[in-house]
């Protein structure tokens, strides 16, 4: 089962989902969020926070998904897509992946090592990134079942650089892309669950 949860920052989605997981055994979080500031910092203590004593085994993965072996009796909940099209999108420039936990005593915690930066970076090379989250994506659908958390970043009607416009679109993409496959689709709006499919 592939279900996909949206919604806007702060809307819930997260624990959404993570309620949602709890149904099935052998849960493993998909971490994509990079501390590149005191906020995203914050959102990564939040998040594991909120899903600690759930019995979740936790991937910490930026970016190169297709190198962590994937047991098709898992259930996955990768947190989230906007993070992860990103750490995609400029792999090269940020020369993705690298262990960036210190919270190694935790014991819902658990880092994958196996993910090289060198091999992200090759990846990012061979591939345009449409390509790689493509394979991420379906490397992850694999699992028995997959809950994928992605953001609602397009209702502002503001024009942004060139830059952002290429990521905005790129996550827009992925998003339909994800619908499409998705058995169920969620928009989380102030906590309240609304299905779309």
């Amino acid at each position: 089962m592939i279900i996909l949860v949206i919604g806007g920052s702060a809307s819930g989605k997260s624990e959404y989902a993570e309620s949602r997981m709890m149904a099935w055994e052998n849960r493993v979080y998909f971490a994509t969020m990079l501390p590149y500031g005191r906020e995203s910092e914050r959102t990564i203590l939040r998040h594991r926070m909120l899903r600690m004593g759930k019995g979740f085994q936790t991937i910490e993965c930026g970016a190169g998904v297709t190198q962590i072996e994937i047991d098709p009796e898992q259930a996955i909940l990768l947190e989230d897509l906007p993070n992860l099209v990103a750490n995609e999108l400029y792999a090269k420039e940020n020369g993705l992946t690298e262990d960036w936990s210190d919270d190694l005593d935790n014991p819902d915690l658990w880092i994958d090592e196996s993910v090289l930066e060198m091999q992200t970076v090759e990846m990012a090379e061979e591939f345009p990134p449409e390509e790689r989250i493509e394979s991420d994506l379906k490397h992850l659908m694999q699992a028995k079942h997959l809950v994928v958390v992605t953001g609602d970043i397009f209702a502002d009607g503001i024009d942004y650089d060139v830059e952002t416009e290429k990521y905005r679109k790129l996550l827009a993409r992925t998003n339909q892309w994800i619908a499409r496959y998705a058995d169920e689709v969620y928009e989380v709006i102030h906590g309240i669950p609304v299905r779309r499919k």
